[in-house]
């Protein structure tokens, strides 16, 4: 479950006493009835209308912390920081099959520089260089440091020729370090050896380093790896060669992950925006009962204030930021307006 669902609660919502201990009926003007009688058909009730109204304010959310980070505090959170490419076959060569063994094969991928760093694996590409399908083979994307599986797919087919595992799914390590491998049983699987080339990237520029000590200088980097089927912890071997076992990927920092870390800084600010978002959902509802219909004035006043509120409360946790040490998710063009107004990460 996200961070902001039920940080703060609603009052008749089944389940435990919210995070924050604040229940969104201690605003004036809040209540589980109101949410109730202006519920539309799809939402039924209050608690679908409580969870279309989190949803839609962490949107709006996201987007003031992004313009936040760079009006007040002269940064930004960088997206993405390396994507893949595809298995490499260099032009005057063609692929070299690689028998099967009773060996995992993959890709390691391994980062450091911040804790709001993501792997987002989009797809996993995979080449059968064989002359037939091979069944049920073991996949997964574990963490290296523990050996953690944080994905696992076993019931598939790999056809000759390259085959492609959709995943689309955002992997964060439980340690300070992004030491994330995808794994294929190749024990009845041919594969390819051939030139690796997307070793990662490298920033040692002079400006940006002086945010790390020379330990956690900012990198990325991947490798081919080859480890034993029963493997345990550091038991992996840096292949050389590309094995036609790769993925499509992203490596990020991720806001979502940031505003988390933020968030008992931000209840303020969320319950402000939570409430004015229920009255804009009153304001728009097709409902006709006295809750919908009464008071249409008092009632953009009121999500007015709230705005109102909402945005100094915003301000004020936006002045008050301290990016120190926070790492290369902010961006490293902008550590001269960040240093000047001390809040150098």
């Amino acid at each position: 479950m996200a961070c902001y669902q039920n940080y703060i609660g609603l009052r008749a919502c089944p389940g435990e006493e919210p995070i924050s201990g604040l229940y969104i009926n201690d605003y004036p003007g809040m209540s589980t009835e109101l949410l109730d009688k202006i519920a539309s058909d799809d939402q039924v009730s209050y608690a679908g209308v409580w969870a279309s109204v989190q949803r839609q304010a962490y949107t709006k959310l996201k987007s003031d912390v992004q313009k936040a980070l760079r009006e007040q505090a002269g940064a930004r959170l960088d997206q993405v920081i390396f994507r893949t490419t595809k298995p490499f076959v260099q032009q005057w060569q063609s692929i070299q099959p690689l028998a099967p063994g009773a060996e995992f094969r993959g890709v390691l991928a391994t980062s450091s520089g911040s804790k709001y760093l993501g792997l987002r694996v989009n797809k996993i590409m995979i080449y059968n260089a064989g002359e037939t399908a091979v069944e049920d083979v073991d996949i997964r994307i574990i963490q290296t440091q523990d050996n953690k599986i944080l994905y696992q797919n076993t019931e598939n087919t790999l056809n000759p020729g390259m085959n492609f595992i959709a995943v689309n799914e955002v992997f964060s390590s439980d340690f300070d370090k992004i030491n994330i491998a995808l794994l294929v049983d190749c024990t009845e699987l041919t594969t390819i050896q051939n030139m690796f080339v997307d070793y990662g990237w490298n920033a040692f520029d002079i400006e940006c380093a002086t945010r790390f000590s020379f330990w956690n200088a900012q990198q990325a980097t991947l490798y081919p790896v080859v480890a034993d089927l029963d493997y345990g912890l550091q038991q992996w071997t840096y292949s050389g060669v590309q094995n036609g076992i790769y993925w499509e990927a992203d490596l990020l920092c991720s806001i979502d992950l940031f505003i988390c870390e933020e968030f008992s800084y931000l209840t303020d600010a969320w319950a402000r925006l939570l409430c004015s978002e229920i009255l804009r959902f009153k304001l728009a509802t097709n409902r006709v009962n006295y809750f919908s219909q009464s008071k249409t004035e008092l009632t953009e006043r009121n999500m007015a204030t709230f705005k109102d509120e909402y945005v100094e409360s915003m301000n004020t946790w936006a002045q008050q930021l301290n990016l120190s040490r926070e790492g290369f998710c902010f961006n490293c063009e902008d550590s001269v307006p960040i240093k000047a107004v001390n809040r150098m990460p």
